[in-house]
């Protein structure tokens, strides 16, 4: 029987090792699916870090920065970038704020555009407290998007930057292997694309491929757009989507919500940590096309915010010794709707219009912008952007 049992033993380990080697030659393909995303990730400078990225920035001039799976927040990346280059005078706030470059200063080294780095007031004042205290920023141009008062909720978009290599990969592919393959099925790449504009310097899918990305000195480069031949059916067909959505009330950040007073209160206090670190902010409103700032400045749900909500904020700055400047309406800066290059980023031509109404206004920001400049590259540009 003990002979018999044991001979019974190894039949059943002999079975249960044929079974195992079935599930793993079963599973030996699983670990393959991971090697496209790999190579992607890999080729696409994905899985770089922002401190190695900012490194390649500061070496090469022309690298654009345009993650796509990686990601990591542009919050970070804008802190960062302001901690790196140590500028005199920042742009800060959402998107909307991002087409202010470093060619329209008097010192190029002395601007960055940290748009992007704030979503909403917090983050504005999250991103001013963290200025080192040997920070060299003594201007803010700051701009405010009327749903930074009307939103109720005002968390905290900043996030910590990943530096450990592992965790950055490791977040990538779990998190976004799924959306790699559905792009790479879709031909938005591919290898051999990737392959081929190994030269260039750039990071990221985004900025490898289509040329959108940060600059340098933080401004965004919309490489689709350079290249559009004519904007302007694109331009005005999203507009007269949002206008749609705006009377079926599907654009409600944007109305009257009463949360306004609490966020004008932390406008104030933001206003007061800038005066504590000896920092001047000129505060504005972005643009919008006339359309859309007519139908706003018209509708009983949007009137509020256009017509009152900039006269709140225009005395909390006064109050506080700083400057305002509502841009919404673009007939008080001669601006065309042709400069828009969608339906609410006005294009680096409006802010350079933009710019020099501040300048002659604040006799402070002549330090850093020379008008005459600005009306040279204004009058020398014959496209509704700029294409260098």
């Amino acid at each position: 029987m003990g002979i018999l049992a044991r001979s019974r033993l190894f039949i059943s380990n002999s079975s249960m090792m044929t079974f195992f080697k079935k599930i793993l030659f079963f599973l030996s393909p699983l670990p393959l699916i991971f090697v496209i995303p790999i190579i992607v990730l890999i080729l696409g400078r994905e899985y770089i870090s922002i401190d190695q990225a900012l490194g390649m920035q500061m070496k090469y001039s022309d690298s654009l920065f345009g993650f796509v799976y990686n990601d990591q927040s542009f919050i970070s990346y804008k802190q960062a970038l302001v901690e790196y280059k140590n500028p005199e005078i920042i742009a800060l706030g959402t998107s909307r704020v991002m087409q202010l470059r470093k060619e329209f200063f008097v010192r190029q080294d002395m601007f960055i555009n940290a748009g992007g780095g704030a979503e909403n007031l917090n983050d504005v004042s999250q991103f001013i407290q963290n200025l080192s205290a040997t920070s060299s920023v003594k201007v803010i141009l700051l701009g405010l998007d009327q749903d930074m008062f009307t939103s109720k909720e005002n968390t905290f978009s900043y996030l910590p930057r990943k530096t450990n290599f592992f965790d950055v990969w490791k977040h990538i592919l779990f998190t976004n292997i799924r959306k790699i393959y559905t792009d790479y099925a879709r031909k938005k790449y591919s290898l051999q694309e990737l392959l081929r504009k190994q030269s260039g310097h750039s990071i990221g899918i985004a900025a490898i491929i289509r040329g959108d990305g940060f600059r340098s000195d933080g401004s965004y480069r919309y490489g689709r757009i350079i290249e559009e031949t004519d904007m302007a059916p694109r331009v005005q067909q999203q507009i007269q989507d949002t206008l749609s959505a705006m009377k079926y009330g599907r654009y409600a950040s944007f109305m009257t919500s009463g949360h306004e007073e609490n966020n004008i209160e932390t406008l104030r206090s933001i206003l007061k940590l800038a005066k504590s670190k000896h920092i001047e902010v000129v505060g504005f409103s972005p643009p919008y096309p006339s359309k859309l700032y007519a139908h706003m400045k018209d509708s009983k749900e949007y009137s509020g915010t256009i017509n009152l909500l900039p006269k709140h904020i225009k005395q909390v700055f006064n109050n506080a010794g700083f400057t305002f400047f509502d841009f919404s309406d673009i007939t008080l800066f001669n601006a065309p709707d042709t400069e828009f290059i969608d339906n609410i980023h006005a294009s680096d031509k409006m802010h350079i219009r933009m710019l020099i109404v501040l300048t002659e206004n604040i006799p402070s920001l002549k330090k850093y912008i020379d008008v005459k400049i600005l009306r040279t590259m204004l009058d020398s540009s014959k496209e509704n952007i700029l294409t260098f």
